[in-house]
């Protein structure tokens, strides 16, 4: 199966979900754990696999499947409970849990890295009972670390996605573009611009709902949003992540405690 291009937007994509199944890895199993981008492969028959369906809308839409067998499973379950006995092959409903949890988590840091680049971009995450059959490029994302094991995730994406992908910019390319389209400011310029207020908003999560359930929402109701409670809330200007935080309480008001800070180099 051909390589996908280093340069490509559609590397770029698989590269973001490697890195958020490898920083969910790393902060839930309180170790490093690395990644490798590799060819696909096509599953066996006799090894089993857990399969996922990624669904994008907004301004990147399409399809994906994430695939991981369940004797990795086995694996990523001793690697979190490593005082219990060792886990069979075939996973349990807790195993199973534990695996949905983190998909989730992975699922919410990858969302976060496409509105970087793409700006408004909503992703889900379903169970599957088998992977469609799709053709096109597929890849494996290969994650590994010590004392824990080797995990590997098919990855395979829909015709509707591979061409919403190929018809963007390389992410890189419009950085480089921009930075040369854009003029430069003089400092006496910026003196005046530093002192525009700027509107900031404080993002916990989203959710995209049909016509059907805004119109019945009433007092009362209850809206899921795409982050979970433990995971950081977005300090946004407009649509563009600026850093992210914690929520704490000052004086009354809600407030957030920064924890990280997206850099995007010099502005001036």
């Amino acid at each position: 199966m051909p390589s996908i291009p280093s340069d490509s937007p559609l590397h770029f994509f698989v590269d973001s979900i490697g890195k958020s199944i490898a920083e969910t890895l790393s902060r839930e199993l309180a170790t490093p754990w690395s990644v490798e981008m590799g060819e696909g492969v096509a599953p066996q028959p006799e090894n089993p696999q857990r399969v996922f369906g990624l669904t994008l809308s907004g301004n990147l839409q399409g399809h994906a499947v994430i695939q991981i067998r369940e004797s990795d499973i086995a694996t990523l379950t001793q690697g979190l409970h490593p005082q219990a006995e060792k886990a069979e092959p075939a996973p349990g409903e807790g195993n199973l849990e534990t695996l949905n949890r983190l998909m989730q988590q992975v699922v919410a840091s990858l969302a976060t890295t496409l509105r970087e680049h793409f700006g408004a971009v909503d992703a889900r995450l379903d169970n599957m009972d088998a992977p469609p059959n799709w053709p096109g490029p597929a890849a494996t994302l290969i994650t590994s670390a010590a004392n824990v094991g080797t995990l590997a995730f098919e990855l395979r994406m829909d015709e509707t996605l591979l061409t919403n992908l190929s018809s963007s910019a390389s992410p890189d390319a419009t950085s480089e573009a921009t930075s040369k389209d854009e003029p430069r400011t003089t400092n006496g310029n910026l003196e005046i611009l530093l002192g525009v207020e700027l509107d900031v908003k404080l993002r916990f999560g989203e959710r995209m709902l049909p016509l059907r359930e805004v119109l019945n929402l009433n007092s009362g109701s209850v809206v899921e949003l795409d982050r979970q409670v433990q995971q950081p809330a977005e300090i946004m200007l407009g649509e563009k992540l600026l850093a992210r935080g914690e929520v704490v309480l000052v004086d009354g008001y809600y407030g957030v405690r920064v924890t990280e800070v997206l850099t995007t180099g010099s502005p001036v």
